[in-house]
């Protein structure tokens, strides 16, 4: 963690915060309406891929819409 601060802490378009626990992510995520997970086509996931975020969607109870191949729907 160190090595990044030290690396990244100037650039004005990172920001690093405090731990934050899992019970407090999930009980942010509630709030959500939706999860969202897009796949990009790339070489990478020739192999196959895991979404390490699905089961946060899935116990937080959100629908989860999941892109393979396209853009963020969000923007980027």
């Amino acid at each position: 963690d160190r090595q990044y601060k030290k690396k990244y802490a100037k650039l004005s378009s990172v920001t690093f915060h405090k731990w934050v626990s899992r019970v407090k992510v999930l009980n942010e995520m509630r709030k959500a309406h939706v999860g969202i997970i897009c796949w990009r086509n790339i070489d990478l996931y020739r192999h196959g891929i895991s979404a390490n975020k699905l089961p946060d969607y899935l116990s937080s109870g959100l629908p989860v819409i999941i892109g393979y191949g396209y853009e963020h729907v969000i923007g980027t």
